[in-house]
C-alpha cells in the first residue's frame, strides 16, 4: 500500500498518531513494526513525534532504521573506508598528478569523493564520462579526464589492497542485500519506508521491495493529487514533482490508487499546486489561480534574491519557535529593479 500526506499537516507528528491509534490495543504491537527513513534527522524526528503523540506514556517504539545505516551484516561486503581516510589519499593522488599546495589538494580531494559517491549513486561509470561534453568543448574535456582519470585507474586499485569500498557504494550493497534477503524469505512484519520520494535509482529498487512485501507500506510526503491526469502526463524533469512521477511508474502505481491520508487539502496546496504547472500548460493560471487565494495568503516582493532568501529565513524561523505570530504563506518575487518597498508579514 502506498500512502501519501501534505505539508499542511505535520507529517512525521501525523504518522506517529495514526500509527498509535492503529496499536492502541496491543501493548506490543509497535515494536514490532520497522520503519526505514531517509536520513538520521529523519529518524531523529520520527522518534520525537512518537514522544510527543504518546502524551508522557511509556510505550515500546517501533525500530526506525535511518537507510543511510541499514547495517546489514553480509561477509561478501567489504567495509567503507572512512571518509577522512579517502579524502587523504585522493590529496596525495592529485598531487602527484598536478603539483599544488596541500590545502588546495584537500579541497579539490573532498569535491572529487563527492564525484565519486555521486557516480555511484546514480549508477555511472567512468566511460560514460567522455562523450558527455559537446563537440566544441571536447578538446577541454579531454584535459579534465585526464585529471578524473583518478577515479579510474588509481582509486579502484588503492581500495582493492585495502579490501575497502566507497561508503555510498556500501550503502547501495547493503540495501541490495537487504532487498535479496526480502525477496529469498519474505517477512510478514510491519515493515514502512517513510518520507522517500526516489530519485536514486537504490532508492527505487528498495521502495519496489518494500511494496512486494505481504505488509509492506509506503508513506510518500507531498504528493500533488491536486493536479489533472493530462498535466500530471506531462511532468518532466524540470518539475519538483518528476521523481515522485517516476517513482510511481516504477512501482508500477497510478497516482489515484495512491491513497491520501488527510482529506482536507489546504488552499495554500491548491495554490503551489497550481503555481507548479508545467510551462506547457501555464495557460490555467488564468482561469484557477485566483481560485485558491485566500485571506492567509501574503506576496512579499523584495529588491533583490538575497532579500528574498532573508524574508523566507524570517518566517520558516517564526514558525521553528512556534511564536504567537501568525505566518501566512508566501509567494516571493525577486526583482531586481524593484522599488518595492520589503515587509516582513508576521505580525
Amino acid at each position: 500500500m502506498i500512502y501519501t500526506l501534505s505539508s499542511n499537516s505535520s507529517f512525521c507528528d501525523y504518522l506517529a498518531s495514526l500509527w498509535l491509534d492503529e496499536q492502541k490495543s496491543d501493548l506490543w504491537g509497535l515494536s514490532q513494526i520497522t520503519i526505514y527513513v531517509p536520513t538520521n534527522r529523519a529518524a531523529k524526528t520520527l522518534r520525537e513525534a512518537f514522544l510527543r503523540q504518546s502524551k508522557g506514556k511509556t510505550l515500546l517504539l517501533p525500530k526506525i532504521i535511518s537507510f543511510a545505516n541499514l547495517d546489514v551484516f553480509d561477509a561478501t561486503i567489504p567495509q567503507a573506508i572512512s571518509f577522512i581516510e579517502r579524502q587523504l589519499i585522493l590529496s596525495k593522488l592529485i598531487q602527484k598528478k598536478q603539483p599544488m599546495g596541500e590545502d588546495k589538494a584537500f579541497a579539490l580531494a573532498q569535491s572529487l569523493a563527492e564525484l565519486i559517491d555521486e557516480m555511484h549513486q546514480y549508477d555511472v561509470h567512468f566511460e560514460d564520462l567522455k562523450s558527455i561534453a559537446p563537440e566544441n568543448f571536447a578538446e577541454h574535456w579531454q584535459e579534465t579526464l585526464s585529471f578524473l582519470d583518478i577515479m579510474d585507474s588509481y582509486w579502484p586499485e588503492i581500495l582493492a589492497e585495502k579490501g575497502k569500498t566507497d561508503p555510498s557504494l556500501y550503502q547501495i550493497k547493503q540495501a541490495d542485500s537487504l532487498i535479496q534477503k526480502w525477496q529469498t524469505n519474505k517477512p510478514n512484519d510491519l515493515i514502512y519506508a517513510v518520507g522517500f520520494t526516489g530519485g536514486l535509482p537504490i532508492v527505487e529498487r528498495f521502495l519496489k521491495a518494500v511494496s512486494l512485501l505481504p505488509n509492506g507500506r509506503i508513506y510518500i510526503p507531498d504528493l500533488d493529487t491536486d493536479m489533472s491526469d493530462d498535466i500530471w502526463e506531462n511532468v518532466d524533469e524540470t518539475h519538483p514533482s518528476y521523481y515522485q512521477k517516476r517513482l510511481l511508474d516504477y512501482l508500477n502505481v497510478k497516482r489515484k490508487d495512491v491513497i491520501r491520508l488527510d482529506e482536507n487539502i489546504s488552499d495554500r496546496f491548491h495554490l503551489l499546486s497550481v503555481a507548479l504547472t508545467p510551462a506547457a500548460e501555464t495557460q490555467i493560471w488564468q482561469k484557477n489561480l485566483h481560485l485558491h487565494v485566500d485571506e492567509n495568503i501574503r506576496l512579499i516582493e523584495c529588491q533583490t534574491p538575497q532579500n528574498e532568501a532573508f524574508e523566507i529565513a524570517c518566517i520558516a524561523n517564526a514558525r521553528k519557535n512556534s511564536s504567537s505570530c501568525h505566518t501566512g504563506s508566501t509567494i516571493g518575487k525577486a526583482r531586481q529593479n524593484s522599488n518595492a518597498k520589503m515587509e516582513c508579514h508576521l505580525g
